[in-house]
């Protein structure tokens, strides 16, 4: 599912920025005191969780009790401090059911530093850095986990104050999960295709 998400995401991006490089609209440079507003999506984390605004459904070992359902909403704000450096973070709420037990409900956010080159009239690349922390209680269990990552990639101005984004990127992740006196923790990587919606003013 995740596989097929990003090639379908990566195929209407790579057609929306075709059919926008026809049109010939003008864009806006992003300068020193710009904001962005910005919704993400389509990067896998480092345990399979997509971010953004997301919904998938992970069939356990039996096909039933551990059945695994993730919902991820975020949306984030950039400042820009220079004409090529922004700074800002991104908000977001994740939403996890296993098998038939309640539903929990755990925030993250994510700091994040970008530099940014205009390349054409309408085309940036981009390079970015972050780091996200999430945590979810689920009855006497707790999980919390720590996301270093890096994205590099290009950014289509559709309109003046509006854009697109593509970028592969990568993330490294510690999880800590505790039970009443038991705890593990473990490490992953990852790579993944991210895309991501943004508006400046």
């Amino acid at each position: 599912m995740s596989l097929r998400f990003q090639t379908a995401s990566a195929f209407f991006f790579s057609l929306m920025l075709g059919m926008t490089a026809l049109a010939g609209v003008a864009a806006a440079v992003p300068a020193k005191g710009t904001f962005e507003l910005r919704i993400p999506g389509g990067h896998l984390d480092a345990v399979g969780i997509p971010a953004g605004i997301t919904f998938t459904s992970i069939d356990g070992a039996d096909n039933t009790s551990s059945k695994l359902s993730l919902a991820y909403v975020a949306a984030g704000l950039g400042y820009f401090v220079s004409d090529n450096v922004e700074v800002g973070a991104t908000l977001g709420l994740l939403r996890m059911k296993v098998g038939d037990n309640d539903t929990s409900f755990g925030p993250a956010i994510a700091p994040f530093v970008r530099g940014l080159s205009m390349v054409a009239p309408r085309l940036a690349l981009f390079g970015e850095g972050m780091v996200e922390y999430v945590r979810m209680d689920v009855g006497d269990a707790s999980t919390s986990s720590m996301s270093f990552g890096f994205d590099a990639g290009v950014e289509f101005f559709l309109a003046e104050s509006w854009a697109l984004r593509v970028a592969p990127g990568y993330r490294y992740r510690t999880a800590k999960i505790s039970i009443d006196d038991f705890s593990d923790e473990q490490t992953a990587h990852a790579f993944g295709l991210g895309w991501g919606i943004a508006a400046y003013f």
